[in-house]
């Protein structure tokens, strides 16, 4: 998955502390917007918050990875290249790919309203089935959540162009920051310090629709 430069048990627990971040942030997003549902009765925002509690359930399931990983390290020094990895690290990492696409997946179908669940059960399907055949994990981690997030800017995009306000502005910044975090992160061969830029910026953009979920409910 991913040969690691420096100590590796500096790189998890930068990276676990990272994901525990955007795991609070996402999980504030999600209730925010259920307090939202609760509030209005508008059933975006209910499905808005359950894409953001399978983001939350994906990121947390990264940290348990980091922190099953930064576990075997402290007893297998060698253990560097995730090659030999245990099935329950397995298991945690494909929960991790797969509910964090899910729930850009169930974003893309607020956005663009497609009312078929066959299409939105099949697009999961196919992730699924692609997450659990791939020979690269990493590249599948961030290069499937990146085509998502792309049409989900372009959506965004347009929403802002004929929109024009503060919240429309925040929810473009945050999916641009999304998609560019996302490129980031394949940078990660020529330098650590990408990978955790890349994180950082995941940070920054879900804060961002966090800002932009409580300024709605101030409506």
């Amino acid at each position: 998955m991913l040969a690691l430069e420096l100590n590796p048990h500096t790189f998890y627990s930068v990276d676990l502390v990272l994901g525990l971040i955007s795991t609070l942030v996402a999980v504030f997003i999600a209730g925010y917007a259920l307090k939202g549902y609760w509030l209005t009765k508008n059933k975006t925002s209910i499905f808005f918050s359950s894409a953001f509690m399978l983001i939350a359930a994906g990121l947390l399931s990264r940290v348990a990875f980091d922190y099953l990983v930064k576990f075997e390290l402290s007893y297998n020094p060698q253990f560097l290249l995730l090659e030999t990895m245990t099935s329950l690290q397995s298991l945690m990492l494909f929960f991790s790919i797969f509910l964090l696409t899910t729930g850009y997946v169930l974003l893309l179908v607020l956005f663009y309203r497609i009312k078929s669940k066959r299409v939105a059960a099949l697009i999961i399907s196919l992730i699924a089935i692609l997450v659990l055949t791939t020979s690269n994990a990493y590249l599948t981690a961030h290069l499937v959540p990146g085509i998502l997030l792309l049409f989900g800017l372009t959506h965004t995009i347009d929403n802002f162009l004929r929109k024009k306000n503060k919240n429309t502005f925040l929810v473009l910044a945050s999916f641009a920051m999304l998609l560019l975090s996302e490129l980031v992160f394949l940078l990660v061969l020529k330098s650590l310090v990408f990978y955790f830029a890349a994180s950082i910026l995941r940070v920054i953009a879900y804060l961002l629709l966090l800002a932009n979920t409580v300024l709605v409910l101030k409506r």
